[in-house]
């Protein structure tokens, strides 16, 4: 009789424990709910930080697989150069690789990309490298339209990224759209290597020549890698200099 009594009792000093030890788990398992989140959030992010490194990886793997794949058809031994910086502007469009001679880097070595022909060496460090860009109003290529045959000079233009074709007349057969690639004449360039398209074709102002606007087939300016050409004959007599 006399614990029925003090029972309510009983009840209403148990109830702070109750609800203390209520308050401890449920305090418990937020903290513990926070610190598994902290540990997704981080690993989140490490998976990230890996995912960007891969996709990072793997896109410059795609660039130099298609560099080398652009370079099977060249009978020169070439080799891959990283940009540094570009400079493009009316005065002046070139840019500097991290190679130099130290590398067998040499003034006057052409320059070409997965796409087309970037230009040439005209300056060189003995680990950095100066390139004309082909594109600047100072350089120039000698080229054919691959349609017909066509001999040409692909100059720099002094005014955008685009290329001009010099000595064509009004009667020679040249179309938008036609492909322009290196002769090989003065033993720069390799042969057949793709300079630009015919973007445009405008009458010059005294009627007997064609202004023909060329769109350069490389990246200019987008691009992270190129390929320096080492001519078999100066990679063997540099070979010999050094057996010397």
């Amino acid at each position: 009789m006399a614990h029925d009594i003090m029972r309510p009792l009983y009840s209403a000093v148990d109830i702070p424990q109750e609800v203390f030890a209520r308050v401890k788990y449920s305090l418990t398992d937020r903290l513990e709910l926070l610190r598994e989140n902290k540990k997704l959030v981080d690993a989140n992010r490490l998976l990230s930080n890996y995912a960007i490194r891969f996709e990072s990886a793997r896109n410059e793997n795609n660039r130099l697989r298609d560099i080398f794949h652009s370079s099977s058809g060249l009978r020169e031994e070439v080799e891959v150069a990283n940009v540094l910086q570009v400079k493009n502007d009316p005065s002046s469009k070139i840019l500097f690789l991290d190679k130099g001679s130290s590398s067998g880097v040499f003034v006057g070595q052409p320059v070409v990309d997965a796409d087309g022909i970037v230009g040439q060496v005209i300056n060189v460090g003995r680990f950095i490298s100066t390139v004309l860009l082909a594109i600047d109003r100072n350089h120039s290529t000698p080229v054919v339209i691959d349609r017909n045959g066509l001999r040409s000079i692909a100059e720099g233009s002094r005014e955008d990224n685009t290329l001009s074709l010099l000595f064509l007349s009004s009667s020679d057969d040249v179309k938008v759209g036609d492909k322009v690639v290196s002769s090989g004449l003065g033993d720069v360039f390799p042969k057949g290597y793709p300079v630009g398209s015919v973007r445009s074709i405008e009458p010059a102002l005294d009627s007997r020549y064609q202004n023909i606007r060329v769109t350069p087939a490389s990246k200019i300016g987008r691009f992270r890698e190129v390929l320096l050409v080492m001519p078999k004959d100066f990679s063997e007599s540099s070979d010999r200099e050094t057996q010397k």
